[in-house]
């Protein structure tokens, strides 16, 4: 019997330290993951401001409030080349957009949040796009972030003005990239 706790005991410990275990190992994805995202638009602004900088621009808009502004360059006037992933991803968010709003039924915002939200992170894990193409990359794709978040919101106005912004701004990108 007493064999029996014993081993119920190593069972029962063993399972919660697995459990911890992989609470933590959770844990430490999703910090890695925010890490990874932050400081890859945080150097990507951090180059931008430094250029604006340099070129005298400001991410004052004309009323006073500060705005991150992501102005997207031209290559010498020759679009950037993108990574296949990146324009399958883009084409894939401009269907899904498309799909959403082909719906006649009651729409459901927050399930293409989430949509656009994992193509969006696919995008960042499969570029491998480097050098300058890749800040002009940053550029296009940090504003869709913003847009996102308001995608969220309970304002049925909001919501349609921003996916109007948003499928637009997904038209644009093959003003820059190939």
């Amino acid at each position: 019997m007493q064999k029996l706790v014993f081993e119920l005991k190593k069972k029962s410990s063993y399972l919660i330290l697995e459990f911890i275990s992989m609470k933590y190992l959770t844990f430490f994805l999703a910090i890695t993951i925010v890490a990874f995202f932050s400081s890859c638009s945080e150097q990507s602004h951090d180059s931008h401001s430094e250029h604006e900088e340099a070129e005298g621009h400001s991410h004052e808009k004309s009323d006073g409030h500060s705005h991150e502004n992501y102005e997207v360059r031209l290559n010498e006037g020759e679009k950037w080349e993108a990574n296949p992933e990146t324009t399958e991803g883009i084409k894939a968010m401009q269907q899904s957009v498309n799909d959403f709003l082909a719906e006649e039924s009651d729409k459901d915002f927050a399930l293409l949040k989430e949509d656009l939200e994992m193509q969006f992170q696919n995008i960042f894990q499969k570029c491998t796009m480097t050098g300058e193409a890749h800040e002009q990359l940053h550029n296009y794709l940090l504003p869709m972030k913003h847009i996102f978040e308001e995608l969220g919101s309970m304002d049925e106005a909001l919501l349609d003005e921003k996916l109007g912004e948003l499928q637009d701004h997904l038209a644009e990108y093959s003003n820059y990239f190939e």
